[in-house]
Order: C-alpha cells, then structure tokens, then sequence
C-alpha cells in the first residue's frame, strides 16, 4: 500500500491504472455473458464482484489505496491463472474432438487468453510502479 503522499504524486499514473483495471471489469463481465456456464466452476462471478468492490472503493476518495496493493497483485495472479485453465480446458476440449475447432471455439479461447494478456500487462505496469516508488 502507498502512502498518501505518494498517490497525490502519481495522480496520472493512478487514473491510467484505474482506467486499465476498469477495462478489465468490463472484459470480464462480458466472459460472464457470453461463457458464464463455462466460469462458473472457475468461480470467475465472486471474482468479478471483489474486482468490483475494489473498484467502488477506489472511487470514493482521491487516493484511498491508490493502485492495487501486492496483495491485490497476488489476487490478480490468482483470477489470471483461473481463466489460463479455462482457455487450456477449452483447447483440451476441442483436441479431443479430433476436428479442428470450430470458430466459436476459437474465438472463446482468444477472448480467454485476451483478458489474461490484460491482468499480465496490469500486474507488469503495477509490478514497475511499485519499483519506482519504493
């Protein structure tokens, strides 16, 4: 966690953060539309509400926590490595099959793999932040 002197300097940094992690809320909450069934044993909704709650927090004040704390970061590994093994499960699936899959298919993988890219890139530019500033 920052102190409150150091969220008042990095006021920029902190609303691209917020910015980024509120793109992938909504990234998320459309996996649940389009694939809730298949997260559902991810447990991928209750995730989707803490991210939210997190959210909800961050806009209450100028700098309550600032950008996700390390133990957000771990929290973020944790959704991220979630959704890996739905996409795995997902290709694991379509191989068995022994057709090539199909583009529905396809596409839910890509969608999967897109969010995961995202949570990388987040827990990348949280993880350079926290160097800089420590």
């Amino acid at each position: 966690m920052f102190s409150n002197t150091q969220c008042v300097t990095d006021h920029a940094g902190q609303h691209h953060h917020m910015h980024d992690v509120a793109v992938l809320a909504d990234e998320i909450k459309d996996l649940l539309a389009r694939y809730g069934t298949m997260l559902k044993e991810a447990d991928i909704r209750k995730e989707m509400r803490q991210l939210e709650n997190w959210l909800e927090t961050e806009e209450k004040g100028p700098a309550p926590a600032c950008i996700i704390s390390e133990s957000g970061i771990t929290w973020l590994t944790g959704l991220r490595d979630k959704l890996k093994l739905c996409a795995e499960e997902t290709l694991r699936l379509e191989g068995e099959g022994g057709l090539p899959a199909s583009k529905e298919q396809s596409k839910k993988t890509e969608d999967l793999l897109s969010t995961v890219r995202r949570i990388d890139t987040i827990i990348a530019e949280n993880s350079n932040h926290l160097e800089k500033t420590h």
